[in-house]
């Protein structure tokens, strides 16, 4: 620079100009690199997954990370955070979609969030009735509504769909068909206040693998909890955890990122403790709008959701899986038998399994074994899956042994035929037939039914059963999948009590068949068997702590 004169040559000013436009850049570029997210919002910008669900508590951050999502992949700005990690491969500016319920939710919610994040820079204009914004590389973000119908989604392939609050699955199918060309993801972020929709059913049950947090300090995280300040400031620590969904028909391309309100650092305490005093008397709205969690159902449900949601939060977190050979557990990752309680001895103890059947197809309902403790009426094992019913004979067979010769229950409708006789053929010891000689098939023979049948006289009682000993707190059951099932266990249209539209009940239906032998097989002994004949009985005091 000229000192005298104080004028800058040519050079001087375009070093200037070049450094107050890198300045300009840096400058509008922070407010993406600067994002700080919590564990599961950083994994779920890498996430690498066709279709992503952002399951959230209000106010859990969801929706700022879905645009900060949206813009690092448009524009390449990653945040300092996760910059040496965040895949390349991401970033394709291109055409996107973000998608509200109402139009007026995308102009007051969603487009400021994009807005927040989007370098002005890097803007050439938004077209009103278009509802587009345009970027100077020729990208576009895309404004739709829900409540414009499935055609409006209808149209040229996109590259990333935003659906911010649960979708109809109508306009999520054809938004996802936009996607299907060009490989496309899908992201629905939502607080799942409507309960177990659509979206729960075919996203959330069939989602691969799921991630959520747990504050590190043990602190009970819980529907209906007033934390105090200092107990909300420890659950901010949060440690990362991953579910993966170990059922034949999980859906590889499906995540689910789970956000609890204590996962958004920037959140206020006394606003996350207003939260929990407001909900804290709603067990459903708590676990929605604190915990990010499905809870209430859109139908009419036969148990309580409250009781339901109580149990479902004492289920254990530890549990072994695997298989049975040769009369010994054996653990595996995927395994169909999912055990929550270690057998007691021969002797010791006494056990009921109750069965639902299918038929076994690749597409269709799964069997299921439920093993209740004959002593304690606690849920100590389940077994899963969708074998052939002769097959499924053989492994309730090894199941029964395993279980010091337990009772079993199998039903005998449809394809359980099968199965009880395979199970007679074997001369299984401890196999149910009904003790009423008016339900004998042939009064002149005595031949017993063997096996349990559900037809109208004994289905209201199963289902009545249940109710009983979920009020009464006789059962213990420790399986979350179980609590599921009940969960969604509905009214149906035609008056009779089956599985909500979508869900499965064989887990329901197998734990009200077992409890069934719990009530009419009630142990007065406990029975060693070798080889199928009985060796000792030994005299077993009933639990003091178990109502009977």
């Amino acid at each position: 620079m000229n000192i005298n004169n104080n004028i800058m040559d040519i050079n001087e000013k375009r070093d200037l100009l070049r450094r107050l436009k890198a300045k300009e850049v840096l400058d509008q570029d922070k407010v993406i690199r600067e994002f700080k997210g919590s564990p599961v919002q950083q994994t779920f910008l890498m996430s690498n997954a066709k279709v992503r669900i952002v399951e959230g508590a209000n106010r859990s951050g969801k929706t700022e990370v879905c645009a900060v999502d949206t813009l690092i992949q448009l524009t390449g700005i990653i945040p300092d955070q996760i910059k040496d990690l965040y895949p390349r491969e991401f970033i394709r500016p291109g055409r996107y979609w973000v998608s509200s319920l109402r139009y007026a939710f995308s102009r007051d919610v969603a487009k400021p969030k994009v807005d927040k994040y989007l370098p002005e820079r890097l803007c050439k204009g938004f077209n009103k009735a278009a509802n587009t914004q345009y970027l100077e590389d020729g990208s576009e973000i895309g404004y739709k509504s829900m409540d414009s119908g499935r055609d409006a989604y209808a149209g040229d392939s996109r590259l990333q769909v935003w659906l911010d609050e649960e979708h109809t699955e109508e306009v999520y199918k054809e938004a996802y068909m936009r996607t299907i060309d060009c490989r496309g993801r899908m992201v629905m972020s939502f607080t799942p206040v409507e309960g177990l929709t659509w979206a729960y059913n075919k996203l959330y049950k069939k989602a691969k693998r799921r991630y959520y947090t747990k504050n590190k300090h043990g602190i009970k995280e819980d529907v209906g909890i007033v934390h105090t300040q200092e107990e909300l400031e420890k659950l901010r620590d949060r440690e990362l955890f991953s579910q993966e969904n170990t059922d034949a028909d999980a859906d590889p391309n499906v995540e689910i990122f789970q956000m609890t309100i204590y996962d958004n650092i920037h959140l206020p305490l006394s606003e996350i403790q207003n939260a929990e005093r407001e909900n804290k008397d709603d067990l459903a709205g708590y676990q929605a709008r604190i915990l990010g969690i499905f809870a209430k159902i859109s139908g009419s449900q036969v148990y309580s959701v409250d009781l339901i949601l109580k149990g479902k939060a004492k289920c254990p977190n530890v549990f072994d899986r695997g298989t049975i050979e040769s009369g010994r557990f054996v653990a595996q990752k995927d395994g169909r038998l999912v055990v929550f309680k270690k057998k007691k001895p021969a002797g010791q103890g006494n056990y009921v399994i109750g069965a639902d059947i299918a038929e076994g197809l690749e597409k269709g309902d799964f069997s299921c074994a439920q093993v209740i403790d004959h002593n304690t009426c606690e849920q100590v094992a389940v077994w899963h899956g969708k074998v052939p019913p002769e097959e499924f004979a053989l492994i309730l067979i090894e199941l029964g042994k395993y279980y010091n010769y337990a009772w079993l229950l199998p039903e005998r409708n449809f394809h359980g035929f099968a199965v009880v006789n395979r199970i007679r053929d074997q001369k299984y010891p401890r196999l149910y037939c009904d003790d009423n000689p008016d339900l004998r098939i042939d009064k002149v023979k005595e031949q017993n039914k063997y096996g349990w049948e559900t037809n109208a006289r004994t289905k209201p009682i199963m289902v009545q059963d249940l109710g009983e000993f979920l009020s009464q707190g006789h059962v213990k059951i420790n399986d979350p999948n179980t609590w599921d099932e009940i969960q969604t266990y509905v009214y149906l249209p035609n008056g009779k009590t089956g599985a909500m539209k979508g869900c499965f009940d064989d887990r329901a239906v197998a734990l009200m068949i077992a409890l069934q032998g719990y009530k009419t097989r009630r142990p007065k002994t406990s029975t060693v068997f070798n080889k199928g004949q009985l060796i000792r009985n030994t005299t077993v005091r009933p639990d003091p702590h178990t109502n009977y």
